[in-house]
């Protein structure tokens, strides 16, 4: 942890408020820019602090900042400065001209020479201690409304300004600037993660890190942040995943003070802590030039079934048209790999490069906003970026689609991410990516795996480790976008919408969609494409609706968990109707593998042994698993291997499992529990081979709810798509649901 000083740098007609880790070190940076006096606070402070107070200054001198930036649609600081740039220019005021501002704070710092110097540097300075300043009685204020008292007697030095970098190499300092700016580019890293990575890539240099940070972010690269902000009193936001209930208060013996916060709902990938430092990446221009590979097409070893080609086409056509858009100027600036020239040294691991005069070097190095392209700098996140729903039934293949759209946007030169929210998915669909892609690197990023040296060109992640990166991809495909734990984590879709670049383009593919995504498809806002038929032709099952007024979720009695032994005496009752039974055993006759869905964990070994005690089953193998189950993967082998059998089960086998020739029972499907698209998808676990491409489904319920009749009515839509377009296997029938009802309700 370091700690940082606030700092007010003057030249003639210009003012900068902001705060470092070495004042000695900004000013000698800032001098290359005609900067001549800094003003600097003798007492260090958290950054949290540093950058509350610097933006609250900014609100209360009323100066307006030309580089105020967004994070997660919620503001980082009071008045809109970004916590954390370092700066704010002051060039306009409601004093009036930006010299009166400048000289109201300024003037007051008009004393004779003398005092001691500051920082244990024992430079040139001027001491002001007892100089009545309204900037510093503006601070002293603001401490007092935090509680910080043993902060209030804080003081200002003046420090001359001396030209020139650090070291005798000047040069080499820029180009490591340089090197360190572009790899962080896009990236939302903790110091740790910022030293990992440097390292991992060779980036050797004998420059304190600290001072190459802060040099990035005086050009304007890089973003210093607090890791957790206080816009309010008694309301924080957490820099890097945006959370605002879920913190810790610690005494922490970094910053030693004993109301320090801790962020809980990104913890797995490193602690956040109001007193550390987050480093953004700035974006930067779309490049004039970018590295392109012609001709780039996923290589698979199997023919796509005509519904998959056709919406392959679609998708590469909606890219393609994006990109004419997206593109600065056009995709005629793309030039190949081999057009490409070599690219530049990583500075302290190979031959040093050209030298520089120390004077010109120095003017090369700006601060914040300096010569950055004011157009591209401002582009608000208010531009939207395009969103596209590939809407695909259970076992459709939505991979292999997607790779079809992001190698158009790959071979243009844009960096693309296929997230999905479980990390066991992340290897499937990174070894497939690879197998499909070999000409380009593919970096698959998730959680118990060390960080990659290089970010390439197409990324497979879980939806967490999006949280390290900001406004870094040009396309994003996210597969199971209804799927635990993206489905109903704000972080998560905050994290997803903040990693894609305003402009960019959101490919969401999920078998059951939200229904605000659909009818955002059906207004147009959302572009739509369907594939209403898995590869085998067949339709998607249909559930058959059977009510039962008894059937109700009972009362957790507790009971004997041992199955080897089961006591139904002791067990509540589990109101089994007298259909479930029938449907159970009619399966079974026919050879198939069932699946008894239940919707609480305590029910599947009650209904279990249910099942193991019935006379009539007593030769059938009985499985249970669940979340907790710790032989969860042995079950689902088994189950996969053994016919027939029955399966009972909670929604964590919903999705991720295929096995041939098999039924679907969902007991107590009008629980709270199971909404529309968990329904969907437990259906969707019959009919998935192509050897047994047919099955049956059953929907046992007191009450026909919404969300069971929701399910429904997408299933018949999407098989009626599919009938239209002619891609049913012919003389396939379509199903239709039905409502039995067991007794008279």
């Amino acid at each position: 942890m370091a700690v940082y000083y606030l700092y007010l740098a003057l030249k003639e007609n210009q003012a900068y408020i902001g705060f470092t880790h070495d004042p000695y070190f900004d000013i000698s940076l800032l001098a290359g820019q005609g900067y001549t006096r800094l003003f600097a606070a003798s007492q260090p402070l958290p950054i949290d602090l540093a950058a509350s107070i610097a933006a609250n200054l900014k609100e209360e001198t009323g100066v307006y900042n030309l580089r105020a930036f967004t994070h997660f649609s919620s503001p980082t600081c009071t008045g809109g400065l970004s916590c954390t740039d370092g700066f704010s220019l002051l060039s306009r005021s409601a004093l009036g001209s930006p010299l009166s501002l400048i000289r109201l704070i300024a003037g007051s710092f008009s004393l004779p020479h003398g005092g001691v110097g500051a920082f244990g540097k024992g430079r040139g300075h001027r001491d002001f201690s007892n100089a009545p300043r309204p900037w510093l009685k503006l601070i002293r204020k603001h401490f007092r409304r935090k509680g910080l008292e043993h902060w209030r007697e804080i003081e200002f030095t003046e420090i001359e300004a001396e030209v020139g970098l650090p070291g005798d190499t000047s040069s080499e300092f820029l180009e490591l600037v340089e090197t360190i700016g572009r790899l962080i580019e896009g990236r939302v890293l903790s110091y740790d993660e910022v030293r990992s990575t440097l390292e991992q890539r060779g980036v050797l240099s004998a420059y304190p890190l600290r001072d190459l940070l802060q040099a990035c972010a005086l050009e304007g690269k890089i973003e210093i942040r607090p890791g957790i902000v206080s816009p309010l009193a008694d309301y924080y936001v957490c820099g890097r995943c945006g959370e605002r209930q879920r913190f810790e208060l610690i005494d922490c013996p970094l910053c030693g003070r004993s109301n320090c916060l801790v962020c809980l709902a990104c913890r797995s990938l490193g602690e956040i802590r109001s007193c550390r430092e987050l480093y953004y990446g700035i974006r930067q221009a779309m490049p004039e030039v970018r590295e392109a590979i012609p001709g780039l097409k996923p290589r698979l070893d199997f023919q796509l079934t005509r519904a998959q080609s056709e919406a392959a086409v679609e998708l590469k056509r909606y890219v393609d048209a994006w990109l004419d858009g997206y593109l600065p100027s056009g995709k005629q600036e793309v030039l190949s790999r081999q057009q490409i020239p070599a690219r530049e040294h990583v500075p302290g691991r190979e031959q040093s490069g050209s030298r520089m005069r120390r004077q010109e070097a120095v003017a090369i190095v700006r601060s914040p906003g300096f010569l950055l392209s004011d157009s591209f700098r401002q582009m608000s996140r208010e531009e939207a970026t395009k969103s596209c729903l590939i809407w695909a039934v259970c076992g459709a293949g939505k991979t292999e689609i997607a790779f079809e759209g992001l190698a158009l946007a790959v071979a243009a030169g844009l960096k693309a991410v296929f997230a999905v929210p479980r990390r066991d998915v992340v290897v499937e669909v990174a070894e497939r990516a690879k197998a499909a892609f070999p000409q380009i690197p593919v970096t698959a990023l998730y959680g118990g795996v060390s960080q990659s040296e290089t970010v390439g060109p197409l990324v497979v992640a879980t939806t967490h480790q999006l949280l390290r990166f900001n406004s870094y991809f040009d396309i994003a495909v996210l597969d199971e976008a209804d799927a635990f734990p993206y489905a109903g984590s704000a972080m998560l879709h905050r994290a997803l919408h903040r990693s894609v670049k305003p402009g960019g383009l959101k490919v969401f593919m999920t078998a059951t969609p939200a229904p605000a995504m659909l009818q955002a498809a059906r207004r147009g806002g959302v572009h739509l494409i369907t594939v209403p038929v898995r590869h085998h032709g067949y339709p998607v099952p249909v559930p058959k609706v059977i009510l039962c007024r008894r059937h109700l979720v009972p009362e957790h009695l507790g009971s004997n968990t041992n199955r080897s032994h089961p006591s139904r005496g002791n067990n509540p009752a589990l109101n089994l109707p007298r259909e479930f039974w029938l449907k159970l055993k009619e399966n079974l006759a026919a050879g198939s593998r069932v699946f008894v869905f239940v919707p609480r964990i305590w029910l599947v070994e009650a209904v279990a042994r249910e099942i193991a005690a019935h006379s009539e089953l007593a030769s059938v193998s009985v499985l249970a698993t669940h979340s907790r189950d710790p032989k969860r993967d042995e079950q689902r082998e088994l189950f996969g291997k053994t016919a027939p059998s029955v399966m009972v089960t909670t929604s964590v086998l919903e999705r991720g499992i295929t096995v041939p020739k098999a039924d679907v029972i969902v007991l107590y499907a009008h629980d709270d529990l199971y909404d529309a698209r968990t329904l969907i998808q437990m259906a969707g676990r019959s009919g998935r081979a192509a050897s047994h491409p047919t099955g049956s489904v059953y929907f046992i319920a007191a009450a026909n709810t919404k969300s069971i009749q929701w399910a429904v009515d997408r299933l018949e839509e999407i098989n009626a798509d599919a009938r239209q377009r002619g891609l049913l296997l012919q003389n396939q029938k379509l199903e239709t649901s039905n409502i039995e009802e067991s007794e008279p309700l």
